[in-house]
């Protein structure tokens, strides 16, 4: 993580800001469907590092069993949005 950085790099496609360019929040579509919808389209991607594929795999399980987190929900949002995956 560099100095003044807020959040961690993703190794293989850069650092992902889960801010605006204005510095507001993004307001994703958290709904369970969503973030099912737009984990598939990420695992669909073959530029995925093993690492990156291997999270988000834990994220769906997650989704499947109801226990995946906000700031992980915030994470795939802003992943797929970044990869142009949605």
């Amino acid at each position: 993580m560099r100095d003044g950085d807020d959040f961690a790099p993703d190794f293989d496609h850069g650092d992902i800001d889960l801010d605006d360019e204005d510095g507001d929040s993004p307001t994703p579509d958290t709904a369970d469907a969503s973030i099912a919808r737009t984990l598939d389209r990420l695992l669909r991607l073959d530029s995925l590092s093993a690492e990156t594929r291997a999270d988000l795999e834990s994220f769906s399980a997650d989704l499947a069993a109801g226990r995946l987190d906000e700031q992980d929900r915030r994470y795939v949002q802003a992943l797929a949005v970044r990869l142009r995956a949605l």
